[in-house]
């Protein structure tokens, strides 16, 4: 048996459309774009594992991941809005055993 090892590049370009939060289309999220980046080992043995390198929203879009009107959720508080992720870098790991 073997052994392969290979490197995965794969940059990735994420479009969401304009997104309305009310059924009467007055609150607006417009069109927003990300760029993300994987960079992976992989070996390919005995054991079969990859090691990945990964950066998401990486021109930092400012964005909401959730919003909620007050319409609709009865609060003393107004609308509800939670931000999208910021920039995210990290490091994953999986093996096969």
């Amino acid at each position: 048996m073997g052994t392969k090892n290979k490197i995965i590049i794969r940059p990735e370009h994420e479009h969401r459309g304009k997104l309305y939060w009310h059924p009467n289309n007055v609150d607006v999220q417009p069109a927003t774009e990300f760029i993300n980046f994987r960079l992976t080992f992989k070996h390919k043995g005995k054991l079969e594992w990859k090691v990945g390198l990964y950066g998401n929203n990486l021109l930092n879009t400012d964005y909401s991941g959730e919003y909620f009107a007050d319409d609709y959720t009865s609060t003393i508080f107004g609308d509800l809005k939670w931000p999208g992720n910021p920039r995210v870098f990290g490091v994953n790991f999986a093996m096969k055993f």
